[in-house]
């Protein structure tokens, strides 16, 4: 159980101080972060490419690729029913890199700011809303 809480402190204050690198302080533009974690443990951790398949090794030895992108317009028309507002979603691809050429084993969405299990492994979605401070004299 101390393993565990460990792990989701390391988790959270990676995902703070990522927070901050996520979001361009000068231009406001929105990062997507991803965290890999396998074994109580964070493996991997990077900035996503858009449908750039990412090489990670698991504890276990097993070599898989990940792949993560924005979805498209059309992705949300299909949801329109639900109502006006929909969460940010990312496309989610995952890779057996054991061979020569990467085999895609699975496809799926998920939010941007999301946890998403696969058995032996966990990625953790941060893709944090920048802010702009706007700065008023105030006189009185």
């Amino acid at each position: 159980m101390r393993l565990k809480a460990g792990c989701i402190v390391i988790v959270i204050a990676a995902s703070v101080s990522f927070s901050a690198a996520a979001c361009d302080p000068e231009t406001g533009e929105r990062r997507q972060m991803i965290f890999l974690e396998a074994g109580d443990k964070v493996v991997e951790y990077w900035e996503m490419v858009p449908a750039d398949i990412k090489p990670v090794e698991l504890p276990s030895g097993r070599k898989v690729g990940v792949s993560i992108a924005p979805a498209t317009p059309h992705k949300y028309l299909e949801n329109v029913s639900s109502g006006r507002f929909s969460p940010e979603l990312v496309e989610i691809r995952l890779y057996d890199l054991a061979g020569e050429e990467p085999v895609e084993t699975h496809m799926s969405w998920g939010g941007a700011n999301s946890v998403q299990g696969f058995g032996d492994f966990t990625l953790n979605l941060l893709k944090p809303v920048c802010y702009q401070a706007e700065f008023k004299s105030v006189s009185g």
